[in-house]
């Protein structure tokens, strides 16, 4: 696809504004103002201990922009903050398996680039999750704690920051970034961009930015001719152990071939969930 979708959600009502680019599928602003969990993928995230999702908090608050798609703060393509309303919670290490919240992005293949940035806040030097693109809750960790087809970060205790790439067969490529660690109860701009091997072949890599800090994990070769497309974008926990994180996104802009539902798309989906469930009623 070829336009650049900004979409800022206000109960219903959705502000859409088309920039044309010259090639690739469009980048997607999430800004949380209203409930997404009508049209984002929820998988056990509310089952206890997990507690996560939509929120109608403001703790990431309004006083620290988001980057543009680039992931650097401080460039003329920075966002605006938006107030209260935001994705995140509570992510059980000991919670039910698999567990999942996010976006039907469509079709990614790991030969192509995609970028993510928006505000992140962690509450609590404790608990893992991972961020970043995967086929949904089929990308969850197995008991030895290795997921499959994902590309993104993995945050431990809170704020020590991993860049992975795992392929189909949960084999994994990447590393630590320590220069990257979170301050816990700051809101910070983040961003990630993943750069594909030139060609489709060779090592594909993932630039990771936190504040005014960058770093990059490099994959190595090959790794990402064997992994699936990744067809969601979202937040699980990390396996093994009972530590919880609790952590909050917002103001989120994410590549996507498909766009976030405009005002009637989401009656739409609205009134598909009444009739479902009069049907189940009736039965």
């Amino acid at each position: 696809m070829s336009s650049l979708i900004r979409l800022s959600a206000l109960g219903l009502v959705t502000a859409v504004s088309l920039t044309r680019i010259t090639s690739g599928a469009m980048q997607v602003t999430e800004t949380f103002t209203a409930n997404t969990d009508l049209y984002w993928e929820g998988v056990s995230n509310r089952t206890a201990p997990n507690n996560y999702g939509w929120s109608a908090t403001d703790m990431t608050g309004t006083a620290v922009n988001p980057p543009g798609p680039d992931g650097i703060p401080g460039n003329a393509d920075d966002g605006v903050a938006t107030g209260a309303g935001e994705f995140g919670g509570m992510l059980s290490r000991g919670g039910p398996v698999p567990s999942f919240y996010g976006f039907d992005v469509g079709s990614i293949d790991p030969t192509e680039a995609f970028n993510v940035s928006g505000v992140i806040r962690s509450n609590a030097a404790d608990g893992a999750f991972f961020l970043g693109y995967s086929t949904g809750a089929d990308s969850f960790p197995d008991i030895n704690g290795d997921l499959k087809n994902f590309i993104g970060v993995l945050v431990n205790d809170g704020k020590d920051v991993f860049g992975f790439l795992y392929t189909r067969n949960r084999n994994r490529t990447g590393a630590e970034l320590p220069t990257l660690d979170l301050t816990i109860g700051a809101p910070t701009p983040f961003g990630l961009a993943y750069t594909p091997p030139s060609g489709g072949v060779g090592t594909s890599s993932l630039r990771v930015s936190v504040g005014n800090a960058s770093a990059t994990a490099n994959f190595e070769n090959g790794f990402a001719g064997i992994t699936d497309p990744l067809t969601r974008f979202g937040i699980f926990p990390a396996r093994n152990g009972t530590s919880t994180a609790e952590v909050y996104f917002d103001d989120v802009t994410f590549t996507s071939d498909n766009a976030i539902p405009e005002p009637a798309s989401l009656g739409l989906l609205g009134l598909g969930g009444l009739l479902a469930m009069r049907r189940v009623r009736r039965a």
